[in-house]
């Protein structure tokens, strides 16, 4: 689960102040297997333990806008991956026997 959180920030663009947003557009993930899966929330089934790594990229929907101007929708993208992240997949019980 990853949750990118986006926001308004005010700084320099091209020598001149204004206020910038970064807006979360989608979430990839890809894992050490070779499997892709999108969205913030993502299951994932595996058949034996093992380790596993997999990484997390977020696609940012950048505008902006100069004081007393509209803001510029989409003016760019950009992408930020998270640190590769190492799963351990423990071996499930093979059975529940639950008795009265």
């Amino acid at each position: 689960w990853v949750n990118p959180g986006g926001g308004s920030h005010s700084g320099n663009l091209f020598g001149q102040q204004a206020e910038i947003r970064f807006w979360p557009r989608s979430v990839a993930w890809q894992f050490s297997d070779g499997q892709g899966a999108s969205g913030e929330a993502i299951t994932k089934s595996f058949s034996n333990p093992q380790q596993i790594r997999a990484i997390a990229t977020v696609t940012f929907r950048i505008d902006y806008r100069y004081p007393g101007q509209s803001w510029v929708i989409g003016a760019a993208e950009s992408k930020l991956s998270s640190n590769q992240l190492t799963l351990s997949v423990i071996d499930p019980p093979r059975r529940t026997l639950l008795r009265d």
